[in-house]
């Protein structure tokens, strides 16, 4: 049966699907807890103090001092107590009883890929001829003129490798992916899942041009010093992306700590795949969080923490990010209104 809706009822869902539209667009909120709020003239010993956060647990102890010189005030497990004439009798009525502290510096974005485990290690064999044979996990690659950088992912599934021929040069998986490319094979590297990597090569000259550098007339020799000085990434699945400027080194690619994406950064474009993503002159690739979506990321710089949906706040003072139900969280202590010590949590 039918029923015409009410005018008040058609106020309340237009009302409804405006809220859920703009919390939507909005991203999630942040929750919010005061740590503590300074009275008039103090401020935090941070030299003295301790702050540690994390997904389980936070682990805040502060000295507080009205002035540096007092008088002092121990903060611990949410509880304020003083005053103390001198700072020492502030720490150890903060400190008391704890030996141990959590401590971990500030989380990098960038992937930092942990050793391979201590029985995973390949062998470069010397053939007859002078060429170089790699060996790992029972398989062998090779004969190169040289074998280059050898990189094992930290589950040891994975060996990557650079190796040099006259003619070209290679940049290999133990897999059995490889690709060859002129020019000289420098630093790479690879995806969390280890199942990507890229590596970065300098020019397009092979050894053996360079060898022939010495007889070349001196305007093919500027062409070939010219060729050089350009920089190329390539993929292990085939994929290059240049020419890049000589200064783009091995700090400008890299794979996030949270995405198998291959970024990388030049002229303040970030892109993400070899496609534009985001332009800012001002980020560093360890402030630099991108979602494994591909569309959502955070990034901090010297004034601010920003979200991909909108949402800005103060640079935080501490911060920890970690995955939680397949989402990642952002925790931060900030300062607000010069008073207010404020531990915020966001999920992205």
């Amino acid at each position: 049966m039918n029923r015409k809706l009410g005018k008040t009822t058609i106020i309340l869902l237009i009302s409804l699907a405006s809220i859920w539209l703009t919390s939507h667009a909005r991203g999630s909120a942040v929750e919010r807890s005061v740590v503590l709020s300074l009275g008039t003239g103090e401020m935090v010993m941070w030299a003295e103090s301790h702050v540690f956060l994390s997904a389980a647990k936070d682990d805040i102890i502060l000295i507080v001092g009205k002035g540096e010189k007092g008088p002092f005030y121990a903060y611990r497990n949410g509880k304020k107590s003083g005053p103390f004439s001198g700072i020492d009798d502030a720490m150890s009525e903060a400190f008391e009883d704890r030996q141990e502290l959590s401590s971990r510096g500030r989380d990098c974005a960038v992937y930092d890929p942990d050793p391979p485990p201590a029985d995973a290690e390949p062998m470069i064999s010397e053939g007859d001829d002078g060429g170089q044979t790699l060996e790992y996990a029972g398989k062998t690659f090779g004969p190169h003129l040289l074998i280059g950088t050898t990189t094992i992912t930290p589950d040891g599934s994975r060996l990557y490798y650079t190796a040099t021929d006259k003619d070209k040069a290679w940049f290999g998986c133990a897999d059995g992916r490889r690709i060859s490319f002129k020019g000289v094979p420098s630093d790479f590297k690879f995806s969390p899942d280890g199942k990507k990597a890229a590596v970065l090569a300098e020019g397009t000259v092979t050894t053996a041009e360079m060898e022939d550098m010495g007889s070349l007339p001196p305007e093919k020799l500027d062409a070939m010093i010219k060729e050089m000085d350009q920089r190329f990434l390539y993929t292990i699945d085939g994929k290059k992306f240049g020419p890049f400027p000589s200064q783009f080194g091995r700090n400008d690619f890299w794979f996030p700590a949270g995405s198998n994406d291959l970024y990388f950064m030049l002229d303040g474009q970030i892109y993400r795949n070899g496609q534009p993503f985001l332009k800012s002159k001002s980020i560093d690739p360890c402030a630099f969080y991108p979602g494994p979506d591909g569309k959502s990321y955070a990034y901090i710089d010297y004034e601010k923490i920003v979200f991909s949906d909108g949402q800005k706040y103060a640079s935080p003072l501490e911060l920890s990010v970690f995955a939680e139900n397949g989402k990642t969280v952002f925790k931060w202590l900030v300062l607000e209104n010069d008073k207010d010590l404020v531990v915020c949590r966001k999920a992205m």
